[in-house]
């Protein structure tokens, strides 16, 4: 059975991007407290915590996003062109969950900045990953 790489290999970047919303969203809290902390009371112990936990934060959301970008560089380089059906499979459950909704402007410029960032994400992982393979193809 091929196709069972392929469906873990889905299976693992929808796990790494709902963690990465979810990292993202705790980063947010995390920086608004450490903000927080050093101008209300920048000579408190909450602000050693704060920094602890913004340093782990980080650690933690940058090793989620070496996470998708590896799964990016493997699937693309597998055969069977998986990063092609990654990319568009993702985007149907999107635009399917979306298409027939109303939305006002507020709500849609939210959708439209947060899809623009994540273009912009993807754009970079996949420049990243082309560069990868290229320096290790110029080394062979």
């Amino acid at each position: 059975i091929r196709g069972q790489a392929m469906v873990k290999l889905y299976v693992l970047i929808g796990m790494v991007e709902v963690f990465d919303r979810l990292m993202c969203s705790l980063g947010q809290d995390c920086l608004d407290s450490l903000y927080w902390n050093t101008t209300r009371r920048p000579r408190s112990s909450r602000l050693i915590v704060s920094v602890i936990v913004v340093l782990s934060y980080t650690a933690v959301h940058s090793f989620l996003l070496f996470v998708h970008i590896a799964t990016m560089n493997v699937a693309m380089n597998s055969d069977d062109q998986a990063l092609i059906s990654l990319l568009i499979g993702g985007n149907f459950a999107e635009i399917k969950s979306t298409v027939f909704k109303k939305y006002n402007k507020a709500n849609l410029f939210k959708i439209t900045a947060s899809d623009i960032c994540e273009r912009f994400k993807l754009a970079l992982f996949l420049a990243l990953v082309l560069m990868l393979n290229v320096s290790q193809g110029m080394d062979q």
